[in-house]
């Protein structure tokens, strides 16, 4: 029999104590996530928590029609679910939340790879009010992609105007086996992209995305491979 996972988030209370090394753990909660109608693996990938210690998690989880879905999931200060909202892409195929990120009216954003209706893996990110109510859903194909797009990291503006997303996509068609970093903004009330530009051309990918205060800009980790 195929070996079924669950995720499940914890959140680990930690005693009161001047002495450092004689703080001990305690347990407060365990919060579980199983769909309960397939044997599949749920898997969770990023997790931010607000001031209310509310916690929200992103990822994915098989379902019964549309293979893995996104998954996002908000748990309240006891452990207790208070919403958890699922993201199928078109191509009902792969689709894996990878990271989060939150504005200060406590709405969600999440970005990951999703796949498509013949284009394969496409970018798709995706804002939720903090009822866990979707409010937009982006997504990103380059045409005639020989290569997948995926994010790998995002950030969110001081303001909360903007949203940042970072990852690979295909490369020019001078060298079609090769990634382009990709970076693109996205307007946070209507997800429409304000600004989409290739950063860096090679086998590499961004591990960071960070919005620069007050400036529009971003700054940008990334590995290169140098012969």
């Amino acid at each position: 029999m195929r070996p079924h996972f669950t995720t499940a988030l914890i959140l680990l209370l930690v005693a009161t104590s001047t002495v450092v090394h004689s703080q001990t753990p305690v347990l407060k909660w365990e919060y579980r996530y199983d769909d309960g109608t397939v044997n599949g693996n749920d898997r969770f990938n990023d997790l931010k928590v607000d001031g209310s210690l509310n916690a929200y998690i992103t990822g994915n989880s098989m379902s019964q029609t549309t293979n893995f879905d996104y998954l996002t999931v908000r748990v309240d200060n006891d452990g207790n679910e208070v919403w958890a909202t699922p993201y199928s892409g078109p191509g009902n195929g792969l689709d894996e939340a990878y990271k989060l990120v939150m504005d200060n009216a406590g709405a969600v954003y999440i970005t990951g790879k999703s796949l498509g209706s013949g284009t394969s893996f496409d970018w798709a990110t995706i804002k939720y009010n903090n009822n866990g109510v979707q409010q937009w859903a982006e997504r990103f194909n380059e045409p005639n992609a020989t290569v997948d797009e995926i994010p790998t990291c995002m950030d969110i503006s001081n303001d909360g105007a903007l949203v940042y997303v970072a990852g690979t996509g295909p490369s020019s068609w001078q060298f079609p086996n090769n990634v382009v970093i990709r970076a693109r903004e996205h307007n946070t009330t209507t997800g429409a992209s304000a600004n989409s530009l290739n950063v860096f051309e090679w086998d590499t990918k961004p591990y960071a995305i960070v919005a620069d205060a007050g400036t529009g800009d971003f700054l940008l980790v990334n590995e290169i491979v140098e012969n």
